[in-house]
Formats: C-alpha cells, sequence, structure tokens
C-alpha cells in the first residue's frame, strides 16, 4: 500500500469517528435530561404528601378556634368544669346537658331586675278540702279541733306556715282566712282556669317561665303569649324558693338530690336527711342547688302546694315538658 492510500484511509477513518462522536452540548442534554425529570417527580410526591399531612390538622386547628365558649359544665363522665350545685351530688348523674343562651334579648329586657327581692303581697291561694280534716287554732296536731272541713269544701289559704311534721318530710300547714290551720296535704288547689296575671316587668318576646309562688303555678311564655301552665310544689316554709329573676345555669338529664348537701340552709343550718335518685329533667337555676325538676314521689293530687326543699317540682310529664322549652339562659321570674 502506498503513502496515497494510507493516508486517504486514516482521513476516512478520522471522519468517520467524528461523525460518530456526539457534541459536547448534546452529550449534556442527554445526561442532566434525567436527573431533572427525577427530581421534579421526586419533589411533587413530597408537595402532595406534605398537602394531605396539613390538610387535617389545619381543619382541627380551625375547629379549635371556631369552637363555642362553655358556659357551664358540658362533659357527662369526667370532671365538672362548674362546682356542682348543692343539691346535687353528680354521682348519679347520667349526662350533662350544655347550650348556649338564646339571642332573644330577654335577659337585657329583665337586667334591672336580676336577682330583685320578692314584693310582699296578699295570698290568694284557693281550692277545696281533699278529705276530712280537722281545723286546730295552731299547726299541730296536739291542738284540740275546733271545727271539721268535709271534703269538698272550697278553701281560701292566707299563709303556709311551718308546724308539725305529718308527713316525713313535710311539715306545711295551711292557715285559713279564718285564723284556724289545717295540715296542707289534705287540700287539694283549684284547677288551673287562665295563667296568672303577668307580673310588671314580664319581657315582651322570647321564651321564659314565669313561676307565682302564691297560686304555686308555673308558666312558660312566648314573649307575653302563655304556651303552657302547670301546677308546681315551690318550697315549704323554712325552705322557701327564691325570688327574682334567675336564668337557667345548667341542666342534667337525670340526677341524684342528697339532702346531705344542704347543710348550712334550712330553718337550723343542719341541711336535710333525704336522697333520692334518678331525679330527671333538673334545670338549676342558683349557685346553691335550687332547679325545676320532676317530682315523681309526690301524689299527683297533692301539687299545687307548696313542700319541697327549695325547688321546683312538677310532675314527671310536666317537667319533661319544660325540659324541651328551656335551655341555658332561659329566664325564670319567679315571684310571690
Amino acid at each position: 500500500m502506498n503513502a496515497t492510500s494510507r493516508s486517504r484511509r486514516l482521513v476516512v477513518a478520522r471522519q468517520r469517528r467524528r461523525q460518530a462522536r456526539p457534541i459536547r452540548g448534546e452529550t449534556r442534554r442527554r445526561a442532566v435530561t434525567p436527573r431533572v425529570i427525577l427530581h421534579l417527580l421526586v419533589g411533587a410526591l413530597t408537595l402532595v404528601s406534605a398537602q394531605a399531612l396539613f390538610k387535617p390538622l389545619s381543619r382541627s386547628w380551625e375547629a379549635a378556634l371556631s369552637a363555642s365558649i362553655a358556659y357551664a359544665e358540658q362533659s357527662s363522665g369526667g370532671p365538672a368544669t362548674v362546682a356542682a350545685p348543692s343539691l346535687s351530688t353528680g354521682a348519679a348523674s347520667s349526662s350533662t346537658v350544655q347550650q348556649q343562651p338564646g339571642q332573644s334579648g330577654v335577659m337585657s329586657d329583665l337586667g334591672a331586675t336580676i336577682g330583685r327581692p320578692g314584693l310582699p303581697s296578699v295570698m290568694a291561694w284557693r281550692g277545696i278540702a281533699g278529705q276530712d280534716a280537722n281545723r286546730r287554732q295552731a299547726p299541730n296536731r296536739r291542738q284540740a279541733p275546733v271545727g271539721e272541713l268535709k271534703a269538698g269544701t272550697p278553701v281560701a289559704v292566707v299563709n303556709w306556715v311551718s308546724g308539725e311534721e305529718v308527713e316525713s318530710h313535710n311539715d306545711t300547714w295551711a292557715e285559713l282566712a279564718d285564723g284556724t290551720y289545717v295540715f296542707a296535704m289534705s287540700l287539694r288547689r283549684d284547677p288551673i282556669g287562665e295563667a296568672p296575671a303577668l307580673p310588671a316587668d314580664a319581657p315582651s318576646e322570647g321564651r321564659w317561665i314565669d313561676v307565682n309562688l302564691s297560686q304555686q303555678v308555673a308558666t312558660a311564655y312566648e314573649g307575653r303569649t302563655a304556651v303552657r301552665a302547670t301546677l308546681i310544689s315551690s318550697g315549704r316554709p323554712g325552705w322557701e324558693t327564691p325570688t327574682g329573676v334567675f336564668p337557667v345555669l345548667r341542666r342534667v338529664e337525670k340526677d341524684t338530690m342528697d339532702g346531705a348537701t344542704l347543710v348550712g340552709q334550712g330553718p337550723n343550718g343542719s341541711g336535710a336527711s333525704y336522697k333520692v335518685e334518678n331525679v330527671r329533667y333538673v334545670q338549676y337555676f342558683t349557685s346553691d342547688g335550687a332547679a325545676i325538676h320532676e317530682n315523681y314521689w309526690r301524689r299527683p293530687a297533692t301539687f299545687g302546694m307548696p313542700g319541697s326543699h327549695g325547688c321546683i317540682g312538677m310532675a314527671p310529664s310536666d317537667a319533661a315538658w319544660f325540659w324541651e322549652f328551656a335551655q341555658v339562659g332561659t329566664p325564670l321570674v319567679i315571684h310571690e
């Protein structure tokens, strides 16, 4: 092979090698592109995972920030956030119901009279003798009878007084218009006709409850329209139900009423010896334990006369109705 041919072959081989070799920029692009794609994929997966993780946390914070203000005890099994009123031991409570006060403006209407003392008034309780009963000069059976009330005789009571405890935990006697006394449980109140007259400062709107202690009647109102009226049994002498305007503070669907928690109250400050379990529809309106609740142990015919330790007792069906009607914040206007 001569020199010319060898030279030509070298030139051809060199050209072929150049053609087969990629340009430097192309080599760089082919090497970088897969890594960029891989990084983008990893970044996108990381972002999606972070969003999925943060979303429930975001909802939790939103829920925490928008939680309602607790006006009263809300837990059913844990420790109370508000001290239980003295009538409740809390041991037998099945549930505590909390609702925020409605924005009806009722409490604003009553704001000037919150805690007002009861005004003196003339008793106008009227009923009949539910059975034959002896009239006496003093509220005890040691006094010789001075007359007899026959069952069905109309009766006007001018005062409820404390006397001999004829029944367990009940020493309420009625002072009659003629100055004689009979044991209260021998009387029966007249059926409710029209609702008792409204107090002068009655709200003009919203739901509220009027409690007339003289008449022993509780009336549910929508504004100035009576919705339902029922006979009650309020505090007996020495354990009078407080008068004034009180919002419902706390509601317990079922509770235990224990007189041992009333030490410091009552005529001698020693409390009382009763303990009643499974009392339903309890709506406390004072911090020392006065409440609306069912009174299943009372004879139905004896509602309409005082006989409690300060609470407003109702027949079970009536207590259930008022439980549905009221909520935390609903005002009670309690007066003679």
